[in-house]
């Protein structure tokens, strides 16, 4: 008795720690608004690819990422990515500098650290 007992207990706590953790990714409240830039000025065709539960480069091939958003030209600079949960993210863009002729890229890590909100992210990318 006293064993079942035992094992009722950690069966329960083990559970209770399951099923109330979250990984990072989609399936939250948080949104983060993300505008590439090019020496500081708005770039328009970009995808932005986010990798979860990182905040190192992960690499510059798409499959290196969980998900990827495209910034809607000509009418928009930014991307909203919706239902991202806390966590540690990095934003990873790559398009087209219509100014100088040229591809470019870049990205860094953001941690959200809120269960609800919007971040604005201004992601600075380069030839």
């Amino acid at each position: 008795m006293k064993n079942q007992l035992i094992l009722s207990f950690i069966l329960t706590i083990s559970m209770t720690f399951m099923f109330s953790c979250t990984k990072p990714g989609i399936g939250g409240q948080n949104t983060v608004s993300c505008t590439p830039q090019h020496h500081g000025r708005n770039i328009k065709d970009c995808i932005i690819y986010v990798k979860f539960n990182t905040q190192n480069l992960p690499g510059t091939s798409p499959y290196d990422y969980d998900a990827s958003f495209r910034t809607n030209p000509p009418d928009s600079f930014t991307v909203k990515v919706f239902g991202l949960q806390e966590g540690q993210y990095y934003f990873y863009c790559m398009g087209f500098d219509s100014l100088i002729m040229l591809p470019v890229s870049g990205g860094l890590p953001l941690t959200v650290s809120t269960s609800s909100g919007t971040t604005n992210l201004n992601v600075p990318i380069t030839e």
